[in-house]
């Protein structure tokens, strides 16, 4: 599991790399995403917004999910964080955990 997470954690530069030249921005996020799960924020946020900049996004209201999470986690700018999670929208239940992720980052001190 060890040797697994130092490879991933090796890839993934090159991985975002990759990304950061393709046409539309859906890698971007995800890789944006998985820095932010491993505790890197701020590095995960840059390319969550880089992601969302590029447009031509799959699903991009879970791009503005992802965003909200990721300024959560960076803990900086809360207000921000509450703002972007309230304008997800949707009908697939994406409105809904963004309006939950919202209540939860106010709670938090």
């Amino acid at each position: 599991a060890d040797k697994q997470e130092a490879e991933a954690k090796a890839s993934i530069e090159q991985r975002a790399s990759a990304a950061a030249a393709a046409r539309d921005g859906n890698e971007l996020l995800v890789i944006g995403q998985a820095y932010v799960s491993m505790g890197l924020a701020d590095k995960g946020l840059a390319l969550i917004e880089q992601a969302m900049a590029k447009g031509s996004l799959k699903r991009p209201e879970d791009a503005k999910l992802r965003l909200g999470q990721a300024l959560m986690a960076q803990g900086k700018n809360k207000a921000k964080a509450v703002q972007v999670l309230r304008s997800v929208q949707g009908n697939d239940g994406a409105a809904d955990i963004g309006r939950l992720f919202a209540l939860q980052a106010q709670l938090q001190n």
